[in-house]
């Protein structure tokens, strides 16, 4: 029997699906979908670099709708979840003095993750859907030839403790 997928490896692999679409083919500004991964960012070896991290994971209430009678005896919780992507992408000084590219590549993650369509409708309903909360472009520091932009979001799940897919 296999066993299910920790929660926060699942959530990693859905966001990595919906960045590994992100082409110029498809209509997004960059093609920064080919270099999408998991883990720490890392100094690129492209023109882009994708990567996923989900952070911390926080209760943020008890569900009290499993036994509306007696509340005391649900053992789900609402959770949440962090989520951070960082975008890296080689500055162009010469031909993109304005940093627009950054901005292309914070759209294109944008569209990617937090449009909701098209989404697999049972999917959305096992991990909530992911919530934009913000984003940090850093401009390329003296001697590094590259710019990134953090991206941050939630997601928000049920869980019932002792659930084998917690992790």
């Amino acid at each position: 029997m296999a066993l299910p997928n920790p929660r926060g490896l699942a959530i990693a692999n859905f966001l990595l699906e919906r960045l590994q679409r992100i082409s110029t083919a498809d209509g997004y500004f960059t093609d920064a979908g080919v270099t999408a991964e998991l883990g720490p960012a890392k100094q690129p070896e492209l023109e882009f670099q994708v990567t996923v991290q989900v952070g911390q994971e926080s209760p943020q209430q008890k569900d009290n709708g499993a036994d509306s009678a007696n509340p005391q005896v649900s053992d789900s919780y609402l959770m949440q979840r962090q989520l951070v992507i960082i975008g890296q992408i080689k500055s162009d000084p010469t031909n993109d003095p304005k940093g627009l590219r950054l901005e292309y590549l914070l759209s294109d993650i944008k569209r990617a993750v937090f449009d909701g369509k098209p989404f697999d409708p049972a999917q959305r309903l096992a991990l909530g859907w992911p919530v934009y909360t913000g984003a940090t472009l850093v401009q390329r520091p003296d001697g590094n030839e590259y710019e990134s932009v953090n991206v941050t979001g939630t997601v928000t799940y049920l869980e019932a403790i002792g659930d084998p897919a917690n992790g």
